[in-house]
């Protein structure tokens, strides 16, 4: 009898868990939750590098001029101006004005135009020297200058 209570002792020992791991039945207290990392500001001077994931197919560049509250994507001879609101990789564009010199706009300016009107999300890379801006209305990717 001895014998058995020696051998249920030692399964039961064997059995438990370390005093520093939770029961079967508790889970582990969530680890600390460290602050979302910081986002870049859409703010400063940009080249327009692609429009849909290609680049540009226009020969004379595009950029962008951005504000605290204001976008100005100028191309050649034609101006487009949208104010803007940013929170953290959610954005939001309106059209404010758009100027041209008397020709037909491009193909890259149209889908610019398209791209800027209907993004809502900001998608920072490299260390936030480019920028995808994407909606329902295309993609726009811009390179900081």
């Amino acid at each position: 009898m001895k014998r058995l209570m020696t051998i249920a002792a030692l399964f039961v020992v064997g059995c438990s868990p370390a005093a520093n791991e939770p029961a079967a039945n508790q889970t582990e207290k969530p680890a600390t939750q460290e602050k979302p990392a910081d986002v870049p500001s859409l703010v400063g001077e940009w080249s327009v590098t692609a429009l849909g994931g290609k680049p540009l197919q226009q020969v004379f560049p595009m950029t962008a001029s951005i504000t605290t509250d204001k976008v100005t994507v100028h191309s050649e001879c034609v101006t487009f101006v949208w104010s803007y609101t940013q929170n953290r990789n959610i954005v939001a564009f309106t059209p404010v004005s758009t100027g041209h010199c008397g020709r037909n706009q491009t193909t890259n300016e149209n889908e610019i135009e398209r791209a800027v009107k209907g993004a809502n999300i900001a998608l920072f890379a490299r260390e936030g020297r480019e920028v995808q801006l994407s909606g329902n209305g295309g993609t726009a990717t811009l390179t900081r200058r």
